[in-house]
């Protein structure tokens, strides 16, 4: 045998015969593939080449469009073909990079939301207890928005949904199909779509991230909040004095950016009804920081806002807002206004304007604006989209270093 004439007269035990025999078969391996190489034509070599050099630029493809797609991903439930490959992307830049938050491109954005009533705008939440009620208002183009819609956990009882824009469910939320008519349902004791609707609704995949984190922009939102009830009342911004039922607040001043701070106590009583007439210019912001400090959480229940001649009325869904309502807790260290129950905000009437209680649990009636809460209730009122676009002065040049 080669082996052993090679080994004779060496002093190996068995280990070290293993690791001679190992390499020598190594050596034998090489020499092989070697007389095989050259065996190979000079065609073959290059188609080889070629088929390799593509499925290294295929694999290359696919691994750049898995990063720019990112986590996220979510497949239209009719047309498996159709996906979202991006999360929500906010339109509405309210104060540029310091207070821009996605809520402002819905008219309900909380943790739960429960409806008494019909709803005339979009919604964002992670809990929709919608009691047969419709939502939606499929928004008025030529404010130039999309009107999109989220539900990222739980769904009960979903009459309708009326959107311009894409419905997106999270990973968690059943759905019912009914694939030979195109429609479906969402959530438990929910109604069938309509085939229009229906062809709308996406559903985030298991792998994906959220297409809108609710409780992520509550915390962000939790920081604007507290930010913006530091804003001293503006100089061209007046309260008036009460007078019967009536009070007003004019904004005189040609500014974009106006601010008034009060407590809850100055425009409301709780118990008795309160109109407050707001008058702004056009194109122009005014926020409305209320200190709810030792006030009841039912101290605006029965505040009546009028802004600038406004009816109530599904018309506002096709106008611009600036007018916003900030309610705050200037006793605790975060500034924010936490309830363990529904806080009544615009229970009695008509309410205009966006109300920003990020901490708070909301009950409100008819609102022409937006409500944006931990948790909102809707008091058996119709409520209206009048989207809060707010207006601010140009951010200063940043400076180069």
């Amino acid at each position: 045998c080669p082996l052993l004439t090679l080994c004779k007269g060496k002093n190996f035990d068995n280990k070290n015969s293993h690791i001679f025999l190992q390499n020598v078969y190594r050596r034998k391996e090489v020499m092989n593939l070697k007389i095989m190489k050259r065996k190979i034509p000079t065609k073959v070599k290059r188609i080889l080449a070629i088929i390799t050099a593509l499925l290294l630029i295929i694999a290359l493809n696919m691994g750049s469009a898995k990063a720019g797609a990112g986590n996220y991903l979510a497949y239209n439930l009719i047309d498996k073909s159709k996906s979202l490959n991006t999360a929500y992307t906010l339109q509405n830049h309210f104060g540029g990079t310091a207070y821009s938050s996605p809520a402002f491109d819905f008219h309900i954005f909380a943790e739960e939301v429960t409806l008494g009533g019909h709803t005339n705008g979009n919604i964002a939440a992670n809990q929709l207890y919608a009691n047969t009620h419709t939502f939606g208002a499929k928004q008025n183009n030529h404010l130039g928005k999309r009107e999109d819609n989220y539900i990222g956990q739980y769904a009960e009882a979903l009459s309708n949904i009326n959107s311009n824009g894409n419905i997106v469910l999270g990973k968690t939320i059943t759905t019912n199909i009914s694939k030979q008519e195109g429609r479906i349902s969402i959530g438990r004791n929910s109604n069938f779509f309509d085939q229009q609707t229906s062809a709308k609704i996406y559903q985030e995949t298991n792998s994906s991230t959220p297409y809108l984190n609710i409780a992520a922009e509550l915390s962000n939102l939790r920081n604007i909040s507290s930010n913006l009830s530091k804003l001293k009342t503006s100089e061209d911004v007046t309260l008036s004095k009460v007078s019967g039922e009536h009070q007003s607040i004019t904004v005189s001043g040609s500014g974009k950016n106006h601010y008034l701070n009060v407590t809850a106590s100055e425009i409301s009583t709780g118990n008795q009804k309160r109109i407050l007439n707001i008058s702004m210019p056009a194109s122009t912001t005014l926020i409305i920081n209320v200190d709810m400090k030792d006030a009841s959480i039912h101290s605006l229940a029965n505040l009546v806002t009028c802004l600038n001649g406004y009816s109530n009325g599904e018309q506002v869904i096709s106008d611009a807002c600036g007018l916003m309502w900030n309610l705050y807790d200037s006793g605790n260290a975060n500034r924010q206004f936490v309830t363990n129950d529904y806080a009544c905000v615009g229970c009695s009437d008509y309410f205009f304007g966006t109300i920003l209680a990020p901490s708070a649990q909301i009950r409100y009636g008819a609102v022409n604006g937006s409500i944006i809460a931990k948790k909102t209730y809707q008091d058996g009122k119709e409520s209206h989209r009048f989207d809060f676009t707010g207006y601010t002065d140009p951010e200063p040049p940043t400076e180069e270093p």
